[in-house]
């Protein structure tokens, strides 16, 4: 968040702002939000055939878990990590390799679900493939320049490549 306010805001005010950000967000948080289709499919196939999931996210860890059990994502997503939880944020490996041992999982046979440049680059320092959608910030053409494995247009079109 804080990144992203640099761009807009001058940095002597960017504390203050942050912070008034933090104090107004969890009012809102939920204001718009959608689940992308395909998403919760994608979920609940994951989980019925038994193969780990994770959030992990450059956003707040109590936001981040919020949003989760709000989309309904919790219920199959045990673990959300957001960059308040670890010292480690995306795009270090040790954050992604942190998440890995948090669900009892290897780099062996992992992938990154992701949708930007950081995700794929994230999957890349910590040796997985990264599997991409696009979300409307970033294009497909785009992600495949910055190295995911394959790109999708939606969670449903991933969904089918996988066979799940």
């Amino acid at each position: 968040m804080a990144s992203t306010m640099a761009l807009f805001i001058q940095e002597a005010q960017l504390d203050e702002a942050s912070k008034r950000f933090r104090k107004h967000f969890p009012e809102i948080m939920f204001e718009g939000l959608i689940v992308l289709p395909g998403a919760m499919r994608m979920i609940e196939a994951l989980y019925k055939a038994r193969i780990p999931q994770a959030i992990f996210t450059n956003k707040h860890g109590d936001t981040a878990r919020q949003i989760s059990k709000y989309a309904g994502f919790a219920k199959y997503i045990p673990k959300c990590i957001g960059n308040t939880d670890t010292e480690w944020h995306k795009p270090q490996a040790q954050l992604t390799n942190h998440v890995l041992q948090e669900i009892d999982a290897t780099a062996e046979g992992a992938c990154m679900i992701g949708d930007s440049p950081t995700d794929i680059q994230t999957a890349h320092n910590a040796g997985l493939p990264c599997y991409c959608v696009t979300t409307g910030a970033h294009g497909i053409e785009e992600l495949l320049e910055a190295g995911a494995a394959v790109a999708y247009e939606s969670l449903t079109d991933l969904k089918q490549s996988l066979s799940i």
